[in-house]
């Protein structure tokens, strides 16, 4: 099924504005050089993907509650 440009447009900014307005509850960033190595190191060991310092996790919740 094909999808127009601007319906794709319309759900990349939904989805955006949601990370947006959930971005203080959900998505956190390493807050000192430490933070930062300690994480690059756990997802280099988990996946064998140097330097990675985050991920967006694509499990489906259900937030209307």
């Amino acid at each position: 099924m094909n999808k127009g440009k601007s319906t794709v447009t319309e759900v990349v900014q939904d989805v955006v504005e949601g990370l947006y307005n959930l971005q203080n509850e959900y998505i956190k960033f390493p807050e000192t050089g430490a933070e930062t190595a300690s994480i690059v190191q756990t997802f280099e060991e988990l996946s064998a993907l140097p330097n990675i310092a985050g991920a967006i996790d694509g499990t489906r919740e259900n937030f209307s509650s």
